[in-house]
């Protein structure tokens, strides 16, 4: 379970429970030019899976599939836009960028690491 509160401009809103299992720490961007908000898990079932913050609700947990080794860490670059990194299970980073209506497909970047990345 992962319990949200978001901060408006003025003040916090309620707790909010979005249940789910997580097999990793959360990761979460905020966009530096909006109230848009990601947050990041490796399921139990070893995929990506993440809810958005549109400025007003959270969405559903959704999985972009694949298979992590670690948690995940996500950035946003401003706008609507926000990149997770992964490991794989072959010790490769992996990453998705959400351009605001829709996910990039996984892209590997050819580094061979031991540890989760972050941003």
């Amino acid at each position: 379970m992962i319990t949200t509160r978001t901060a408006g401009t003025i003040n916090w809103s309620n707790l909010e429970n979005k249940s789910g299992s997580a097999d990793s720490d959360v990761s979460c961007a905020v966009s530096p030019n909006s109230d848009n908000q990601l947050c990041a898990v490796r399921g139990t079932d070893a995929a990506l899976w993440y809810i958005l913050y549109n400025g007003s609700s959270w969405s559903n947990w959704q999985s972009l599939e694949g298979q992590l080794v670690g948690a995940p860490s996500c950035a946003s670059p401003g706008g609507n836009t926000f990149v997770c990194y992964v490991r794989g299970t072959n010790d490769t980073i992996y990453v998705r960028t959400f351009n605001g209506s829709q996910w990039s497909l996984w892209r590997g970047l050819g580094a061979r690491v031991t540890h989760a990345p972050q941003c």
